[in-house]
């Protein structure tokens, strides 16, 4: 595999090892924004009400369409 001009091996071990540190990171957001109030605060319920207009939003352009959203 190539990339800016130097060659890489990316070999099974390494994907494994990416994947698993993937899974770990994950893991320890989701386990401290459920812990920490004020992260939560300041992070998580700003992005719950972004994700809660996204949706409404393509409710509206299902309707608009002549597709029924999927329900709740």
């Amino acid at each position: 595999m190539g990339w800016l001009g130097h060659e890489f091996l990316v070999t099974r071990a390494l994907v494994h090892v990416c994947g698993f540190l993937a899974v770990i990171s994950g893991f320890y957001f989701t386990v401290y924004v459920i812990t920490d109030a004020t992260y939560r605060k300041e992070f998580f319920t700003e992005v719950v009400g972004q994700v809660r207009q996204s949706l409404a939003v393509r409710n509206v352009y299902l309707v608009l369409i002549g597709r029924r959203p999927a329900e709740a």
